[in-house]
């Protein structure tokens, strides 16, 4: 199973694994596929919203804002897509590491990389002025790239090389940069290959996104929330008003003398700019765990790229009463995973339990996604036409027993709460579900899924308590992360009895068995325990 809270779902294989053994050393690994990650930008041109969904650029049809279509998906990047510029027929993407990326989307459902500049820093903005690019480049500053040519871009320049840019937006001849916590940066771009460095106005907060309109400023400055700044004169910008809002503000759009801000865990504000110097929150929307961290309005629409869920799509037409009217569901986090054939089953997180067609390993595709958003799902097991999946959290935490027989339709068959509360981590055999708590083994009867029962349960010392307890059942022993390593003899699985344990100095990371050897990590050493 993979770790908790990987960023999507990763599919590998060791290649040459043979050759590698004989020659004394490491396997090759080669990266086949990969589906989900967060989401964290979004760009809306005609129909189309262009998402940032981990590694990848996912095209999703809008056309019906209820009803989001999923169009295409571009081969896999380096890094995390940060932010999308779509102009003409081209999508510009700031790609952390991967620099900025230049993919032809002429046909949105066939959308292809066509050209890339790999930056000195790290790209988090992008925005697109004539022929150029403006790539905010983190630690590294501004950096001017030529695009004439999509497939070659040259830089040409460079402006404030030395501060932390998040964010850029171009307005006429000015580059406006959000710049953490150095503030507001203007530059003048009348020559791009010369820019020259106008101004810059510390603001309070840390500033993460920007927008720009009418000689106005208005910055997502986090903590500080929307910071509204007068730059009729680039020369001589100053702060003008400033809005607390609930939340951490990340990014900010401006339309129709309204501010739409991005405020992370509580979701999306919508505030009347109609006079800057009194910017005044008219509406809001939150929701369960949200992480906003991007918004673009388009006309009485806004879409929120949300790191947690997706794209949600918001109509805003009435200013006080912003209401959720449709959704993208995209997997954030990848909990466990156990596969069976060509399906992979996923305990999501937040993401709910998810199945996937890996039947190409390159191109994995979803299926089904059940209870998104009831809980924090965390550990599961299938076993045959049943899954068994454990969540936290939320409205319906415990563990769930869901029939599997149409990989498409998952169906819960019970959601049951053991008497140990919390379960972190489940095996089953022979129609006995083996339930990991904080500081017990509970022994559960499933032989008839819809009716469990609980017929015994194992205290076993575990002074710290224990949120991932790996269980591994081979014959008449079952290998129970608790109090370290246990190992319990299940002769009786009615009435299992501890046998001994192994307590490593940092805790327990993983382990697995081997004939009467158990391999066990820990504190990033490994040791060979005979049982």
């Amino acid at each position: 199973m993979m770790s908790r809270n990987a960023a999507g779902l990763l599919f590998a294989i060791a290649t040459s694994v043979a050759t590698a053994a004989a020659q004394g050393s490491q396997p090759a690994w080669q990266l086949l596929g990969q589906i989900g990650g967060p989401t964290q930008a979004v760009a809306v041109q005609g129909r189309y919203a262009y998402v940032g969904v981990g590694p990848r650029l996912t095209v999703v049809d809008v056309s019906d804002p209820t009803n989001p279509l999923e169009v295409a998906n571009s081969a896999l990047f380096s890094d995390f897509v940060r932010d999308i510029a779509v102009s003409g027929t081209y999508a510009y993407l700031a790609a952390g590491t991967a620099g900025l990326l230049v993919l032809d989307i002429t046909n949105p459902a066939h959308v292809a990389e066509v050209g890339s500049w790999t930056s000195p820093g790290f790209a988090r903005g992008v925005a697109i002025s004539g022929t150029y690019a403006y790539l905010a480049d983190g630690p590294f500053g501004l950096r001017i790239v030529d695009v004439s040519n999509p497939a070659q871009p040259r830089e040409v320049a460079s402006a404030f090389a030395l501060q932390n840019a998040y964010k850029v937006r171009v307005d006429s001849r000015y580059a406006y940069v959000a710049a953490a916590g150095a503030g507001l940066l203007i530059a003048d771009l009348t020559d791009p290959a010369n820019p020259a460095e106008l101004a810059t106005l510390t603001v309070p907060g840390y500033c993460y996104g920007l927008d720009v309109a009418n000689g106005y400023v208005y910055l997502a400055a986090g903590w500080q929330g929307l910071q509204v700044v007068n730059a009729a004169d680039p020369v001589r910008p100053v702060l003008l008003s400033s809005l607390p809002l609930p939340g951490w503000a990340f990014g900010v759009a401006v339309a129709n003398s309204q501010a739409f801000v991005a405020d992370s865990l509580k979701g999306l504000r919508v505030v009347d700019i109609s006079d800057p110097q009194h910017p005044a929150e008219t509406g809001s929307l939150e929701w369960v765990r949200a992480m906003a961290y991007a918004v673009v309005p388009a006309g009485n629409i806004a879409f929120i790229a949300d790191g947690l869920w997706g794209l949600h799509v918001i109509d805003v037409s009435k200013r006080n009463q912003p209401s959720r009217i449709g959704f993208f569901g995209a997997m954030a986090h990848a909990s466990n995973v156990t596969v069976n054939g060509s399906l992979a089953y996923v305990a999501a997180g937040f993401g709910g339990f998810c199945v996937f067609d890996v039947s190409d390993p390159a191109n994995p595709r979803q299926l089904a996604a059940y209870g998104n958003g009831q809980s924090y799902f965390t550990h599961l097991w299938v076993d045959g036409n049943t899954a068994y999946v454990t969540s936290i959290l939320g409205s319906s935490w415990g563990l769930h027993i869901i029939d599997v027989s149409d990989p498409s339709q998952p169906v819960q068959i019970i959601n049951y709460t053991p008497s140990i509360m919390q379960v972190h981590g489940v095996t089953v055999v022979n129609g006995i579900a083996y339930l990991g708590g904080e500081n017990q083994l509970l022994v559960l009867d499933v032989s008839v899924p819809s009716k469990p029962v609980e017929k015994y349960i194992l205290p076993i010392q575990n002074a710290f308590g224990s949120f991932d307890v790996p269980i591994q059942v081979i014959g008449t022993r079952a290998y129970v992360g608790l109090n370290g390593l246990s190992l319990v003899d299940i002769t009786n699985p009615l009435h299992p009895v501890v046998l001994g344990s192994f307590q490593p100095q940092n805790g327990l990371s993983g382990f697995a068995v081997q004939g009467n050897i158990v391999y066990v990590s820990h504190g990033g050493n490994l040791s060979a325990v005979d049982f």
